[in-house]
């Protein structure tokens, strides 16, 4: 009762609306083990679906907020709410027989009247009549007699449709989701993942702070944040994230900096991903922090092909060159707090976050000499800036045309084998990281995913390539927006 009693005294309504309320709250907590009040079936048969409309919002809101895993499935739940149904007492129910017959006559707007003989209340008959009620109605003027019964389980049913078709109205209403004009064969196929279970993305909200305007929107279970000095962009930049990743099946982090602009974003940017190759500007910088900068020309050449080419063995040989205790140091002192090096010293497994490796960008565009120097951060940047043109994919699609653009790009497919975590089965993590530079320009971002699965009896690489998509279409939507036109 006190349920439905405070919000009306918070709102200051008369006694009988307070006692409505709590009359409400009562009755449509009862469930379905409650005879017809007053006996009427359409108390609380038709408010209850009403209300069970409203209260489908909480459930589905919450189902948003997380990953679409849970402990307890949809199919236990309905097979537990059937069996309550079954054993419940007929006599207790909204489907009990033992109601009164009720008369039909129509009253004189034309509307149907089913007054009952025990009573002058009376229900309006036809298309919100409850599925579920069950009485012996007599019509004394044609003689016959119109049975209609419902099962429990019906009425379990109607409640649970209530609750799922009101979860897909939220789904597929969400304002600013870009339409799709054909479908994305790749997603079809793939594993299911959280964005086929909730909507691609809600509404951003925005509020000023200072001189800052922040803006936050929900995205299949994570938060896009943004703020920014510009009028409208940090809104503009969630909304364009989200439709970039609305449909995907690719799970994504994004960590985005703009010191001209002074705008940022994030999205997830403290999850753990495989690294592949972006460990390896960590794996330089590891190397430039120890050795002061001095380096020979083998560790020039070994640092060359490592970056440019990505080449996997010269990564190996300056790994085990430098050890995993210097490479900890320079994570240290570069404040990449999250990045945790592979214990069995595999450098593609190093867990990396979109948060640290945006820090390690800033920290090479930046001006800090505390731990690499000026020429040590060029000298990185230059390589960064040479990668071979085949690889130049990802973070800079949709760059200004007049940046100069430093990136360094990672692919990893883990692995077919590892079914102990099915999101391991096939699935290829692929990873971008740019800094962009030059005239006017200093920002960085930075796009992992994974998820990137190859759908049945199709070549490997589609999964690397639906991978590269996704992160191309973030990074367009961003550099739009950050400098549209150019």
């Amino acid at each position: 009762m006190l349920h439905g009693r405070r919000p009306c005294r918070v709102l200051r309504d008369s006694r009988e609306q307070v006692e409505n309320a709590a009359e409400f709250g009562i009755e449509h907590n009862l469930g379905l083990n409650l005879p017809a009040m007053g006996g009427l079936a359409r108390i609380p048969c038709i408010e209850r679906n009403g209300t069970t409309s409203v209260r489908a919002v909480t459930p589905a809101r919450r189902a948003l907020r997380g990953d679409g895993r849970h402990r307890v499935s949809l199919d236990q739940a309905i097979r537990t709410t059937r069996q309550g149904g079954d054993d419940m007492q007929v006599k207790n129910t909204e489907t009990s027989l033992r109601r009164q017959p009720l008369d039909l006559s129509a009253d004189r707007r034309g509307q149907v009247r089913t007054p009952l003989v025990a009573s002058n209340s009376w229900v309006p008959d036809g298309p919100h009549q409850c599925l579920h009620t069950s009485v012996r109605r007599a019509d004394r003027r044609k003689g016959n007699e119109l049975m209609l019964s419902e099962t429990t389980s019906k009425v379990m049913w109607g409640t649970i449709s209530v609750a799922a078709s009101f979860a897909f109205v939220i789904s597929v209403s969400a304002p600013s989701r870009a339409p799709s004009s054909t479908p994305d064969p790749h997603a079809a196929s793939a594993a299911p993942s959280v964005s086929a279970l909730a909507p691609a993305h809600a509404p951003s909200t925005s509020r000023r702070t200072g001189k800052s305007e922040n803006a936050v929107r929900r995205l299949m279970g994570g938060v896009i944040e943004c703020a920014s000095r510009k009028p409208r962009l940090a809104h503009a930049l969630t909304r364009d994230i989200a439709r970039a990743l609305a449909g995907r099946a690719s799970r994504a982090s994004i960590a985005l900096y703009d010191r001209t602009t002074r705008t940022s974003c994030a999205y997830r940017a403290d999850k753990h991903y495989d690294s592949a190759s972006i460990v390896k500007p960590i794996v330089l910088g590891a190397l430039l922090h120890a050795t002061g900068g001095d380096l020979s020309e083998e560790e020039q050449d070994l640092a060359r092909n490592m970056i440019v080419n990505s080449d996997n063995e010269s990564t190996y040989v300056l790994w085990d060159m430098i050890g995993p205790d210097r490479i900890q140091d320079f994570l240290d002192e570069a404040g990449m707090t999250n990045t945790a090096i592979d214990e069995a010293g595999f450098m593609g497994l190093t867990q990396v976050t979109a948060k640290d490796q945006a820090t390690l960008l800033e920290l090479l565009t930046g001006e800090d000499d505390a731990v690499l120097d000026e020429e040590e951060r060029a000298y990185v940047l230059e390589l960064m800036r040479d990668v071979q043109e085949d690889q130049r994919w990802g973070a800079p699609a949709g760059a200004p045309s007049d940046a100069d653009v430093q990136v360094k790009n990672g692919w990893l497919q883990r692995s077919e084998e590892n079914l102990m975590n099915p999101w391991d089965r096939g699935d290829w993590k692929v990873h971008s990281m740019s800094a962009i530079t030059g005239r006017a320009y200093d920002y960085g971002l930075v796009v992992l995913t994974e998820n990137n699965r190859v759908p049945e009896d199709e070549h490997p690489d589609v999964g690397w390539g639906y991978g590269m998509d996704t992160i191309e279409s973030v990074a367009k939507a961003i550099h739009r927006n950050l400098y549209p036109g150019r």
